[in-house]
């Protein structure tokens, strides 16, 4: 089956059909779905054209008559409503979300003394939800102003981007964490005792953003509270936790 190819500035490339060529823009439709809702795109946006007899139109000298995205998709004025917007944010959010691979490097937790690193993939292809493991490791370096120090950490978060990926990208969910932790004897100036280690658990409800720089560098800020208890000790009451996100993360 033959398709056009549509060639956006930004470097990303839609298989289509195109439907209508006009002045400013073209009417589409998706290769695999020509019976689905009809897109719009302005030229201004669009590096290339190649039709499906191998014919290339080039948009290089095409005039900025608007202020739109490069990655923004249009929905046609004949789609209204909440139809025409829920399509919208999907459309704009698949953009935004072809590396669905996220690798990254908490660099907040080295304030810690610990080694952030992170993992998180996209369950969908548009984006709207993520499954994300941290793993810290702690640098075992003596200090006097952390109570206890982490030996290994991990857990897993479950990631909600409600209005799905984009420049900048409002997430929330819910996490669990589990830490080897520590206590740190130059903390209690008891340089004379070893330290003892224990095991903890934390639930959080989680909150931040993920901004996308380009579409293989993000960043994200996020913090999460909630409770974390000693499972070690019993005598150890529930305590109320906070964790911290300050990252930067490579999409593959």
């Amino acid at each position: 089956m033959s398709q056009d190819v549509i060639e956006m500035k930004s470097g990303d490339k839609i298989k289509a059909k195109i439907i209508e060529d006009l002045e400013l823009k073209i009417r589409y439709t998706k290769f695999k779905d020509s019976e689905g809702p009809v897109y719009v795109l302005y030229k201004k946006d669009i590096a290339s054209i190649t039709y499906e007899d191998g014919t290339v139109k080039r948009f290089d000298n095409q005039k900025n008559e608007n202020n739109r995205s490069n990655s923004e998709v249009v929905i046609d004025e004949n789609i209204s409503g909440p139809e025409a917007e829920i399509i919208r944010i999907k459309e704009k959010s698949k953009v935004y979300n072809q590396k669905r691979h996220l690798i990254g490097f908490n660099y907040l937790q080295m304030v810690f003394l610990n080694i952030g690193l992170s993992y998180e993939f996209m369950i969908t292809k548009s984006g709207f939800f993520g499954i994300k493991i941290p793993l810290d490791i702690g640098m075992n370096v003596k200090n006097n102003y952390l109570k206890k120090n982490t030996i290994v950490g991990t857990g897993i978060d479950f990631n909600v981007y409600p209005t799905g990926q984009g420049r900048a990208s409002y997430l929330t969910g819910i996490s669990m964490r589990y830490r080897y932790l520590r206590d740190n004897p130059f903390f209690y100036k008891a340089t004379n005792s070893d330290a003892t280690k224990a095991h903890y658990i934390g639930f959080y409800i989680n909150n931040g953003v993920l901004f996308q720089a380009t579409s293989f560098l993000n960043f994200s800020l996020g913090m999460g509270m909630g409770i974390r208890k000693d499972i070690s000790r019993s005598t150890e009451p529930t305590r109320f936790d906070m964790i911290f996100d300050s990252s930067i993360i490579f999409r593959l």
